[in-house]
């Protein structure tokens, strides 16, 4: 299968390599060489192979217990407790967060999948849960101590979008703390703080 996409991926350079030559045969400049299929399954490789970034999201596997703090519109917290388990799948490419815990004293669900992209060499998070059919994506990057990582993205509303952060911290191998805010009109409004202690 692997080498199946490969050879698609040879062919379909291939072909924009020839595109490329009749548009600059024109002009008389010489076209770009086009990459092997043993040059391309070597990039393809280096692209899929989990790093130093991954390791790190992989230090985070376990269970937490979470104590939770949700800002209403008018900023109070609503504090709630939850747990989340995180696990490496995909062959260690990809961290799952399975949350479990109450909002507006119901039951709360979330799914978050949080990887490291080699080619656009930033964090990518994806996150589900059981409020919304909605996903949010966000992407950014981890601090030079590997002690923060902050991410943006925009969060999809009726008849708008807002902008948000998270940022987790790492105070030891045993806390974290990850913060949301909205970025409305200027202003950063607090959403979520979620305190994650190792049991």
């Amino acid at each position: 299968m692997r080498r199946k996409f490969i050879a698609l991926l040879v062919v379909a350079v291939g072909g924009c390599g020839w595109f490329g030559r009749q548009a600059s045969s024109d002009d008389g400049k010489d076209a770009p060489k086009k990459p092997s299929e043993a040059e391309m399954e070597k990039m393809m490789e280096m692209l899929g192979t989990p790093g130093e970034p991954h390791k790190w999201l992989a230090s985070f596997e376990g269970a937490w217990d979470v104590a939770s703090k949700t800002y209403g519109a008018d900023g109070k917290a609503e504090e709630s407790k939850g747990s989340a388990t995180f696990k490496m799948i995909l062959g260690g490419r990809w961290q799952e967060q399975v949350y479990n815990g109450s909002y507006k004293g119901k039951p709360f669900e979330g799914r978050g999948l949080t990887g490291y992209d080699n080619g656009k060499k930033e964090f990518v998070n994806y996150w589900l849960d059981g409020m919304s059919t909605s996903a949010s994506v966000a992407l950014g990057q981890c601090s030079d101590d590997h002690k923060v990582l902050t991410m943006s993205g925009e969060w999809e509303m009726p008849g708008m979008k807002m902008p948000f952060r998270m940022v987790q911290t790492v105070k030891s191998d045993k806390e974290m703390v990850f913060r949301m805010v909205g970025l409305m009109g200027g202003q950063e409004l607090p959403m979520v703080e979620l305190t994650y202690t190792r049991k």
